[in-house]
């Protein structure tokens, strides 16, 4: 079993570096998908014959993909730019823009729930949360259970094979 042991409003910091690894991560996509696009329509990939492989299909399918996922991410750093915290209080339940402590016997973790870009290790130097956070989208089986709890609930994840508690 988790339990919810501490939930903090998201700060200014978290936003700020959940902006930067966005940001990064999106010019890094741009350049791949720009030279990907370049290869795609360079007259040395273009097939001489009709037996010769059509490396520049290949390219432009990658320059597509990877134009896509920078679509998709430049959608999640303008909402997360946009995203206005909610200031919690010790008796509220757990919703967006939540940094919540979650607790067992042996491990602690902070997790920052977001309504996009899960999966991203923050480091914090704050005072109050020393150490990595985890953003978490309420579409997870953690953030799903997550939702609607407040400080002293006790949660426990069910995933495909076992009961994660």
């Amino acid at each position: 079993m988790y339990l919810v042991s501490v939930m903090l409003s998201g700060n200014s910091q978290l936003y700020e570096l959940l902006s930067s690894k966005l940001g990064a991560e999106l010019n890094a996509l741009r350049i791949a998908a720009a030279a990907a696009h370049d290869a795609a329509t360079h007259t040395e990939n273009k097939p001489e014959n009709k037996y010769d492989p059509p490396r520049g299909l290949e390219a432009s399918y990658l320059a597509g993909a990877q134009e896509a996922r920078a679509s998709q991410l430049q959608a999640a750093l303008d909402l997360v730019t946009a995203m206005i915290p909610r200031c919690f209080q010790s008796h509220d339940v757990v919703g967006l823009t939540a940094l919540v402590k979650l607790s067992t016997e042996h491990t602690t973790c902070w997790y920052f729930l977001i309504q996009v870009a899960g999966g991203y290790t923050l480091q914090s130097s704050d005072e109050q949360v020393h150490g990595s956070i985890i953003t978490l989208t309420p579409q997870t089986p953690l953030g799903r259970a997550l939702v609607g709890k407040r400080i002293g609930d006790e949660i426990m994840v069910r995933t495909d094979k076992v009961a994660k508690e």
